[in-house]
């Protein structure tokens, strides 16, 4: 809120300001004439420029108010969103933050947004490290040790700004609620790392946000995400041991929602992790060595 009001301000007197009445609309072409400017100033070496920019594109599509019609919108965003999409990686937190919300404000408003995925889910792996979560990437199978039943939280983010991964979850809720299943498919890998890194972030907000886009998940790909239900399912356990009782109900609901996507097979391998069962016939090596305890994680909300 406090941006938007400095935003605001600086869109009624800063060097750029203009008159939102002057934004074409409804020509796809004489609009990205009329942003062609701010677009070039956002590979600029300067990050003031940059930042310059990007405030500019942030007046128009989002403080403006001014209503783009779809047809025009979509073309424009797709010229202009790779340049947007490599803001996200800028060494300004501010620039970074500005690109996130005019990114979110682009794609809820887009007819298709998986034509923009290919180019925004890998620098939102990137910057999240939602690569290799469970620490098994390159193992053969057979090494692969059991999945940790203890709820776990992404330590190291590459990303350190606790509001711009809150947005990064807004805008992973709304990719998947927006979205086709069938245009969900080919990105299904990188959106479960993304949404179960969101999941397991050490901060209350994000987790909220990313409970619901797992929701919205298990509503909207039911067909396409059953075989990575269990894996979604141990990464809500980090909500279920969260202080505030708001994101342990979302996490619950999320829960209960990929209980109706998932096989038999899966939902009970969750509900094992649930009240950590352990199979008295199965005993790990290293407990030979050294005791292990499971969280009996209904039994903590009782």
């Amino acid at each position: 809120e406090n941006m938007n009001k400095n935003m605001i301000k600086s869109m009624e007197t800063g060097p750029g300001k203009f008159n939102p009445a002057t934004i074409p609309s409804k020509d796809h072409t004489l609009l990205l004439n009329f942003i062609s400017r701010d677009v070039n100033a956002l590979a600029d070496e300067d990050p003031k420029k940059r930042k310059a920019g990007l405030l500019r594109l942030y007046q128009i599509f989002v403080l403006s108010g001014v209503s783009i019609e779809k047809k025009v919108l979509m073309p424009t965003l797709l010229s202009i969103q790779k340049a947007l999409f490599t803001r996200l990686l800028d060494k300004s937190e501010k620039n970074r933050e500005l690109a996130i919300l005019i990114i979110k404000q682009l794609l809820a408003q887009s007819d298709d947004a998986s034509l923009s995925m290919q180019y925004l889910l890998p620098i939102l792996i990137e910057k999240l490290g939602a690569v290799d979560l469970e620490g098994t990437a390159g193992l053969p199978d057979v090494m692969k040790p059991s999945p940790s039943q203890k709820p776990m939280v992404m330590k190291s983010t590459p990303e350190k700004c606790e509001e711009i991964r809150l947005r990064i979850a807004e805008l992973m809720r709304i990719l998947i609620s927006t979205t086709e299943e069938t245009s969900l498919r080919g990105y299904v890998d990188d959106i479960v790392n993304i949404v179960r890194a969101l999941a397991m972030d050490p901060y209350g907000p994000v987790i909220m946000e990313a409970c619901k886009a797992i929701s919205e998940l298990s509503k909207n790909a039911k067909e396409t995400i059953f075989h990575y239900a269990e894996a979604l399912g141990r990464s809500l356990f980090t909500s279920l041991v969260h202080k505030h009782s708001k994101n342990r109900i979302a996490g619950l609901e999320a829960l209960g929602q990929l209980m109706y996507v998932a096989p038999f097979k899966y939902s009970s391998n969750i509900i094992d992790g649930l009240i950590g069962f352990r199979d008295p016939n199965v005993v790990p090596i290293k407990d030979f060595y050294q005791p292990s305890t499971n969280v009996n994680y209904l039994a903590a909300l009782v």
